[in-house]
C-alpha cells in the first residue's frame, strides 16, 4: 500500500512458501509483483510512506527459498529510496504532513 494524501495503492511482495511448479501456482504468482517491481511503482508514486500489505511469500527467493517481509524491504531498495515498511496484521497509519506508522499495542 501506498500511504498517500490521495489514498494511492501499490501492493504486492515476494513469495514465501515452497514453489510449486505447476500450472495453478504459476497462475497465482504471474498476478503479482516481485519486491523490486514494487519499489518501481513506489518510485513513480512518490509516496509519503510505502507500506508492503499483502504478501505473497511463496517461493520467491533464489532456488524457491523462503523471503521474509524484512528481505522484501531490502529488495525493493533496489528500486526505491523512499520511507518504506513492512506492514504487520493490525498496524495503522495517520496521514496527513506527516505519517505516523503505529503498531498494534505500540
Amino acid at each position: 500500500m501506498v500511504a498517500d494524501e490521495e489514498s494511492d495503492l501499490a501492493e504486492r511482495a515476494p513469495r514465501r512458501r515452497p514453489w510449486r511448479p505447476d500450472a495453478a501456482w504459476n497462475r497465482v504468482l504471474a498476478h503479482h509483483t516481485s519486491p523490486e517491481e514494487a519499489g518501481t511503482v513506489f518510485t513513480l508514486a512518490a509516496p509519503k510512506m510505502a507500506v508492503f500489505c499483502h504478501y505473497t511469500l511463496m517461493g520467491g527467493g533464489q532456488g524457491g527459498r523462503e523471503v521474509t517481509p524484512e528481505q522484501a524491504v531490502e529488495r525493493a531498495r533496489k528500486t526505491y529510496d523512499g520511507p518504506l515498511v513492512a506492514g504487520e496484521d493490525l498496524m495503522s497509519f495517520e496521514i496527513g504532513e506527516t505519517v505516523v506508522m503505529k503498531k498494534f499495542g505500540a
